[in-house]
């Protein structure tokens, strides 16, 4: 289940799963699109081999004329795709918050009688809104054509071993530069998230005790508080 703060009011495991009940057969066609797409990705490369192979060979201009034609059709095939499969995205997002987003209300309504701060209170339809602009995004379709760069790797192969040397020496450097970045910016992310926290509290509890703040005098120092932490969280 989904656990929030305070009490830890959840969504229980049959609602997510109800929530991603029928994206089996979406993932399921939008993978078979994504193979059919990564395919003819690779016409560019085909057609310029066949224009090597056969046109400059025998200097054929209806050779020519039809694998134009050819590669003009393909690669109009391919965009559609590409934007069926962009929509399937699209809509798997809506779906998912239209059956997600009224559980997680109900317990973003309840959260702040169990003790959470408003700030905490409202996590919940934030991470609601991160998945749903995941799906929205490329991040699942990058999934989807992560296993065909062996088959890429192989037709560069097939074409030269040095371009293919070269072309899986690009991806491992590529993978170690990721993974720097990463380890690199880690500590970086990780400071910045504690301070927007610190930040979010304090504003939080100044919106709460906005009536003792006025009555005391004390809004400036709640201001300037506030803002030390502001630019603080700037700094980083």
């Amino acid at each position: 289940m989904l656990k929030k703060p305070g009490d830890q009011s959840a969504i229980r495991s049959p609602e997510l799963a109800a929530a991603f009940d029928g994206f089996r057969g979406a993932v399921l066609a939008v993978s078979v699109i994504a193979g059919i797409i990564n395919l003819l990705a690779l016409t560019g490369s085909l057609y310029m081999l066949q224009i090597y192979d056969r046109v400059l060979s025998s200097h054929s201009v209806p050779t020519l004329v039809s694998l134009s034609v050819l590669m003009l059709v393909l690669y109009a095939f391919y965009g559609v795709l590409d934007l069926l499969r962009n929509q399937a995205s699209g809509r798997a997002a809506v779906l998912f918050d239209r059956r997600i987003a009224g559980p997680v209300h109900a317990v973003v309504v309840n959260l702040p009688l169990k003790g959470a701060s408003r700030s905490m209170a409202h996590q919940p339809m934030r991470d609601v809104d991160t998945i749903r602009t995941f799906l929205a995004s490329g991040g699942p379709i990058a999934f989807l054509d992560l296993p065909w760069m062996p088959l890429y790797l192989a037709f560069v192969f097939l074409l030269h071993p040095s371009l293919g040397l070269m072309c899986f020496s690009g991806m491992l450097l590529l993978v170690l530069l990721a993974f720097m970045t990463e380890r690199l910016s880690r500590n970086v992310v990780q400071a910045s998230e504690r301070a927007d926290a610190a930040r979010k509290a304090i504003a939080d509890a100044n919106a709460r005790n906005a009536e003792t703040l006025q009555a005391m005098g004390f809004v400036s120092r709640a201001v300037n508080r506030f803002q030390k932490v502001n630019q603080s969280y700037l700094a980083v």
